[in-house]
Order: C-alpha cells, then structure tokens, then sequence
C-alpha cells in the first residue's frame, strides 16, 4: 500500500525530461505528457503491424515496424537526455533515412510508412514549435508532389485519390489548427505569465504588507504598552475596549477592570457634559478624519481623588461607527512645577525690575537685548535707548577706559566670567560713573556663545566714601602731627611769655622795651590762637552752641587770615547789627574761614575788593533757598563778596557737591562748600550764592536771631591775686618748669618742681601735710598728669590739682571732674590767667 505511489511517481517522473522535473510551469508538463503519448500510440501501431506481419510471414513489414518502434524509442531517449533541438534535429534525420530506404525499394505497402514520414515532425508542432510547423508544411508540399503528377512515386500509388485528398485535407485542418492553437496558447501564455509576474507581484507586496502591518500593530502596540500615559479606546457607545497598562498608574483602575465600562467612569460628573461637547466639536473640527486635538480637563482616580489631566483625542472609522482613542497624561506635578517655575520667574523678573544695580542681558555678539530701569537711575539712559546698542557703546568716551572694555571683553570669552571689573561708563547729561561690573557667557550645549548677562554697581558713593576715608585718614595723621606739634610748639610758647611776663617785672612802665615785651605776649597768645585753630580742624571736636555774637567771630577770623592774604587784597567790613545767634563758635568760624579763602583766591591777580556784610532780615513766609526751607522769622544776613573771576553756570549746580571743585590739582578737595552748607543747614540756616564770570561771586548767608542772652563772662579782678602757700609743680619739660616756677614764686607762693612724675609722686608721700596745691602738665613718660593725679588723690583726697598741657586729645573736662582734678590748662598761658586759676583752686571750699 505504502509502496505502489513511489512506484507510480518514479514511473511518471522517468517519462518526464530531466530538464522539466521540479519545473512547476503547466507547458513543460504538458508537452511531455503529449509527447509520451503520441510515441506510445505510435509503438503500440507499429508492434501490433510487427506482430501481424510476422503471422503473415511479411518478414519485411515486421522488421520495417520494429526499427520504426527502435527509432521511436531512441527519439523518446533522445527527448529526454537532450535539448529539444537536438531532438528536432534527430527525428528530422532518422524520417529522412527511412522515407529515402522506403523510397528506394519501393515496396511501401501501408501506411505505417506515412506516419513515419510525418511523426515527429508533427508531433514537434504540437509540441509547440513553430520553426517545427514550418518544416512540416515543406514536407507536406513534397509529399504532396511526389504522390501526384510529374513526380508520383509508386509508394503513393498504393493510396486511393480520395484517401490522399481526405489525407491532406485532415492533416492540413489539423495542422492549421494547432499552429493557430499554437499561436493563441503562445499568445494567452505570454498574457498569463505576465499576469502571473504581476499576481506574484501582487502577492509579495500584500504578504509585505501584512508583514509590515503586523510589525507595525506590534511596535504600537509594543509602545502603547510601555508609555507612561494611559492610552483609551471606546467604541461608538462610549465603552471602553482598549486600555494599556499604564491606566492603573494614572487612574488607578487595573486594566482588565476598566474593559466593557463606559469611560465615564473616569471622570468628575461636573465634566462630563463639558468632555462630551468637546468630543462633538472634535468630530465637526476633523471630519471624522484622523486628527489630535491637546485638550485640559479634571479626571478621577479609582479612590475618587480628582486631578488635572492633559490628553488627546483621535477619532477614528470602523464598521460605519466612530471609535475615539485618547491619551491621558497625569499633569499634577508638572503644574506644582510650573507653579514654582512661575513663582520663580516672577521672583527673577521683580529682582530685575527692582534691583538698584543695573542688570543688563546681551545677545551673542554683545548687543544688548533687556535691561532693567536702574540704567535710567544711574547713567540717565533710558531702557529703550540702549536696547540694540552694543554694550561696549556705554563705555566713556577715553582711550584708556576703550582698552579697558576691550581687555575685559577678551578676559570675559576667555574664562566665561569676569568678577569685580571696574569700568567707567558715560552719562546721558554729561560726566561719568563708576561701575563695578561682574558679568557671565551664556553657553548652548554645544559650547556656542548665546549670550551674556551683566550686573553693574554704581560705585560713585562708595568711590566717594572711599575719599572720605582718604581724607579723613589725611586728617587724622594731620591731626596727630598737628598734636605733636601743638604740645611742643605751646612748651616754647609757654616758656617765651613767662619770661616775657617776668621780663615786664624788671622794666619801669615809661620804658619803651615794655611795648615791644607786650607785642611778644600778645604775639604768643595770637599764635596760641592758631595753634588752637589747626588742632579744631585736625580733631574732632564737641559741638557745643551757645549764644554768640557773629561781628566778633567776623573780626577775629579777619584779623587770623588777615596776614596770609594778599596785601593788594582790601578788605571792607560793613557790621549793621549786633544780633545774637545761637551757634557752635568753631563751626561758624570754619565757615568764615572757608568763604573767606575762597573770596581771596577768586582774586588771582592778588588783589580787589573783600566784602564782609552783616545785617538783619526779616523773612515775612516760608521760603525756599535752593534746598532749605527758611521758616518766617528773624535772620542775620552774613554776605562775603568778591571781585574775582566768578562762577560759571555749569559749575553753579554742583557747587556744593563734596568733592567738586574747579580748583587745579592740589589747590583744593572740593570739601570747604560742602562743610559750609552742611553746618549752615544744622544751624537752621540757608546759603545762596550769586556770580557773575569775570565780575565776582557774592555768598549769602541766612542764620536765625536768638533773644537768648550771652552768658556771664568773669570778670578779672583788677589785680593779679597772690599767695603764700606751699605748691608742688611738676612738668617734664625742664624750661617750662623753670618758669612756671618763677612766675608762681613771683606771686608769692612757695614752689617744689619736679622734672619726673614718679620723683614727684614719692615726694609728694613723703610730704604730703605740707603742699597746698598740685600742678602737673599731662604729657609726661613713665606716668602721665592724669594717673599722676590719681595716685595723689588716692594718697590724700582733699588735695586740689590742676592739670595743664600744651596739646591732648584725651582728656575732657569730664574725665577731669570725675578723678577729682579742680582746673584744667591749656598751654601757653600768661602770668594772669596762671594767677587766676590757681587762687580760685585754692579759695574753694574743701
């Protein structure tokens, strides 16, 4: 059973060429089942003739039908081992052979001879060969002409006509009509492997697309599954038939519980009205095509927590129905983000627009692009007029500070930032500013230049302060060489009117060597003045106001500047009043002295017209004096004037500006206008000034009148007081303990000096019952008056002390009051004053 097919399909496939197995082409199948079974039906002819012949004893007909059936058979091995031409070729040539060996004997006598003839020729054209039709039709002709006619040949005499005719015609049909046959197969072949190619075609594109198809439904669905956003499908009746895994992240439903529900469910009932509209408008908008829509809405969690969502929607055919898939992404955290993202913008932009200092933002090649108002404030340029400039625009015109803009820019692309730079950039009105700049690149990822943002400090207050302390640091070392000075300078001074002092004892009063001795004390006294003056500028001082009368402040600044002005200088003085102002006397002498210089150095040629006025005024309103504001009252207009080179308009506004000067280097700081104003203005007070150029400059000043009365100045007794008591002097200078001991002896006391205070302090122990009275300077080494002082309170309390110096800035008549110390000194001081204090510190009660 299993073996009987394997034998039938080797039987079948041995009568099929070689060249045709495997073939899966109809034509080559065909014609070999149409050439086996022409050639079976051919041997079964000519056996059966061989077999009749040899009953018959027609040993001839039998050996003839047996190489006819050999010759079949080798055209069938010859179909099979070779190509079809070989085949052609073969059967052409043995019908040749045997037709001309029939021919020649002339014993044909039946028709088996005929199918020789015309068998493989015949059976190669409905095989399908064209070429092999042709052949045949030529040998039709011959055959034809040989069976009648000229040429008959008695091997055709053996066929009736009729036979011949019916023969030809039969043949004819038949091979007319397998050559058309041939014809349209060759020709519905040719169409149908051309329609078989493009079936083929048509096949492989659609397995191609089923194929891409199925990736492509596996790669989405492949990402639908792995997204982090829920992805839902509804079919037209708003059920869900579709979610990915991702739902149960989101809306906190697993999967396979949301499938058949409508998607309702996952919404707030206050939205769903509001999410169907949207689904209406979506369909209108798209046409029921394929479109995606980014939509904001309310959804709800499984435990019902309601959130904000984003989400998309595409609605899409099926089935003559509309399906939606959406995509549903959580938003709670990007809206905390954007929340923080927009608290911190808007904390960026108030920085911006609120910052003092200038905050400046430029594009890649330096052009400014945003810049906040504190520009306006400090430079005088507006946003918009530096918007679009180039940031190097805004530095000042000067060579040097253009190099410096340069090297910073360089330093800048160099390292991406620049710290603490200090530029010089110009002002809208004219001028400059200090800027202290830091500034950093912007860099995209791929370390292009984007941008770059600035942030700029005004520095003209601090660049001011820093002058101030410059100054005030000069002040301050003044001030200590200024002491240093005063304290040796008042010790000659104090030694140089004791003795002129004690010179006047010796000389008769009609003696002319008293006026000269006299000029001398006066003299010291003037220059003790001085000294006085220099320590009031190079040391802060108490300001103490009280009631003062401005005509002699007026005189007696006069008389100190009086001998370093010019001599062709005249000074004019027109006092109308002897009001009474309330004021610090040292500060209104630094105005006086300020306005005073000034007047004297507006007179370059070293000479003209010093005007000094005082008057009194009356303002009947408030009035307004550039920035003070002068309240009704009663005033003492103090006017100084000068025939000088007057003010300029330009410089007229920033006159009393600290620091502005028009003065050359080295001939002024531009403080003095600047002290004045401020101690007029603390004294309740105005200044005003008026100038012409080439003419002269006139300052007015407004102070107010007091009603107060002048305090009580003692008056000196009329004789110098005298004593006999025992005093103890001690003063490390030995010449002015020389002559302060004699100016007391010449009063009558009885004076011990000591040039030591440690000497001192151990005499004074050991005698303490006997001195009376104690004086001591206060710049001493070793011990100084004041712990001196002290240390001999400690010793005996009710021993007065009076402590003297030629300069400290250390002792206060406070400090002196609580060690106990009665009366304070300033050297020099003349025989009178000495006498003066030194009676009142003895006759005060203990």
């Amino acid at each position: 059973m299993e073996r009987k097919p394997e034998k039938l399909n080797k039987l079948f496939w041995w009568f099929i060429p070689d060249a045709l197995q495997g073939s899966d082409t109809l034509k080559g199948v065909r014609k070999a089942i149409m050439v086996h079974l022409v050639a079976f039906w051919g041997l079964a002819y000519l056996i059966f003739y061989a077999v009749l012949g040899c009953l018959q004893g027609n040993t001839l007909l039998a050996i003839t039908d047996i190489s006819v059936a050999l010759a079949i058979v080798l055209l069938l091995i010859c179909y099979r081992n070779f190509p079809t031409d070989t085949f052609i070729l073969t059967g052409v040539i043995l019908s040749g052979v045997l037709y001309f060996f029939l021919f020649i004997t002339g014993k044909p006598h039946n028709t088996g001879y005929l199918w020789l003839l015309i068998f493989p020729l015949f059976a190669h054209f409905l095989l399908g060969s064209k070429q092999g039709g042709i052949i045949t039709g030529i040998l039709l002709v011959v055959t034809l002409l040989f069976s009648c006619g000229t040429y008959s040949h008695p091997f055709f005499a053996l066929y009736s006509t009729d036979f011949k005719i019916r023969f030809f015609m039969t043949f004819s049909t038949v091979a007319a009509f397998s050559y058309v046959y041939e014809l349209i197969r060759e020709n519905t072949e040719k169409r149908l492997a051309h329609r078989n190619t493009e079936l083929k075609d048509l096949i492989s594109m659609l397995r191609n697309h089923e194929q891409t198809l199925l990736e492509s439904e596996e790669r989405f669905r492949t990402i639908a599954e792995t997204i982090p956003d829920a992805v839902i499908t509804t079919d037209h009746n708003d059920v869900i038939s579709y979610c990915n895994t991702s739902v149960e992240t989101v809306f906190g439903y697993p999967g396979e519980e949301l499938i058949g529900k409508p998607y309702t469910i996952l919404m707030p009932v206050k939205v769903i009205g509001e999410h169907q509209k949207t689904k209406e408008q979506l369909l209108h908008i798209s046409g029921n095509t394929i479109s995606n829509h980014l939509m904001w809405s309310v959804a709800k969690k499984k435990n019902g927590t309601e959130f904000p969502i984003e989400f998309s929607l595409v609605p899409w055919s099926y089935n003559a129905h509309t399906a939606f898939t959406g995509i549903f992404r959580d938003i709670t955290e990007r809206q905390k983000t954007d929340s923080l993202l927009r608290e911190s913008k808007e904390f960026l932009e108030s920085i911006f627009k609120m910052s003092p200092d200038i905050i400046m933002v430029t594009d890649q090649v330096g052009m400014v692009t945003a810049v906040n108002d504190a520009i306006e404030k400090t430079i005088g340029f507006t946003p918009e007029e530096v918007i679009g400039r180039h940031g190097a625009e805004m530095a000042y015109d000067d060579a040097i500070e253009r190099e410096k803009m340069n090297k910073i820019i360089d330093l800048l692309f160099k390292n991406g930032f620049v710290n603490n730079a200090e530029v010089i950039w110009k002002k809208k009105g004219g001028g400059n500013c200090p800027l202290e700049m830091n500034t950093i690149l912007f860099k995209d990822s791929e370390g292009s230049v984007t941008g770059s943002l600035a942030i700029l400090r005004d520095m003209s207050d601090r660049k001011q302060m820093e002058f101030q302390l410059q100054q005030a640091q000069k002040m301050e070392a003044v001030g200590k060489l200024a002491g240093g000075i005063a304290h040796d300078f008042n010790n000659i001074l104090a030694v140089i009117v004791g003795n002129a002092e004690l010179a006047l004892d010796h000389i008769p009063e009609e003696h002319t060597a008293r006026e000269e001795l006299d000029r001398i004390v006066r003299s010291c006294m003037r220059a003790r003045s001085v000294v006085r003056q220099i320590l009031t500028f190079s040391r802060k001082h108490e300001k103490v106001r009280k009631v003062v009368m401005l005509q002699e402040l007026i005189h007696e600044a006069s008389e100190l500047l009086r001998i370093s002005i010019p001599e062709n200088i005249t000074f004019h003085h027109h006092i109308q009043t002897n009001a009474k102002i309330l004021a610090s006397p040292a500060e209104i002498h630094q105005v006086l002295i300020n306005l005073i210089t000034n007047a004297a150095d507006a007179m370059s040629a070293g000479k003209g017209d010093l005007t000094i006025r005082l008057r009194e005024t009356t303002v009947a309103e408030e009035r307004y004096i550039h920035d003070f504001v002068i309240p009704p009252g009663s005033y003492v207009e103090l006017s100084i004037g000068d025939t000088g080179i007057g003010i300029a308009d330009k410089d007229r506004e920033h006159l009393f500006e600290p620091y502005y000067t028009t003065k050359d280097v080295g001939k002024g700081t531009g403080m003095g206008l600047a002290v004045v104003h401020g101690i007029v203005h603390s004294h309740g007070g105005a200044i005003s000034v008026e100038s012409t150029p080439g003419k002269g400059t006139r300052f007015d000043i407004l102070l107010p009148i007091t009603e107060e009365a002048l305090g009580e100045v003692p008056s000196s007794r009329p004789d110098i007081p005298t004593g006999d008591e025992h005093l103890l002097l001690v003063d490390d200078e030995k010449p002015v303990a020389q002559i302060l001991a004699k100016m007391l002896e010449s009063l009558g006391y009885t004076v011990d000096t000591c040039t030591s205070s440690v000497a001192a302090l151990e005499l004074f122990k050991r005698n303490a019952d006997t001195f009376s009275l104690v004086l001591t300077d206060f710049t001493m080494p070793d011990i100084n008056g004041y712990t001196l002082a002290k240390h001999i309170l400690d010793f005996r309390r009710d021993i007065p002390i009076i402590l003297y110096s030629g300069y400290s800035n250390k002792l206060s008549p406070e400090m002196a009051d609580v060690a106990g110390i009665k009366a304070l000194l300033t050297k020099p001081f003349t025989r009178p004053e000495l006498a003066e204090t030194v009676r009142t510190v003895l006759d005060l009660p203990n």
